[in-house]
């Protein structure tokens, strides 16, 4: 969990560590580009992931997110 709290905290994502593992945690202030740029935090970070992404996110989250990343660059 350590590389992905590192990870985070470079790009100004706000998480606690939880036993072996992250927490996430949305609130009423987040929007959904704030989703959508943690879904792409994730993605960039570990592209080869893809399973992860849609299980996290539903295959229609993890779609969005790769093409907000690939509209990147």
């Amino acid at each position: 969990a350590e590389p992905w709290l590192a990870y985070f905290a470079q790009h100004n994502v706000r998480v606690s560590p939880e036993r072996d593992g992250i927490r996430i945690s949305f609130g009423i202030f987040n929007s959904r580009e704030d989703v959508d740029r943690l879904a792409g935090l994730i993605y960039s970070h570990s592209p080869d992931r893809w399973a992860d992404l849609e299980a996290l996110f539903g295959k229609q989250g993890a779609d969005a997110c790769h093409a907000q990343v690939s509209s990147k660059g």
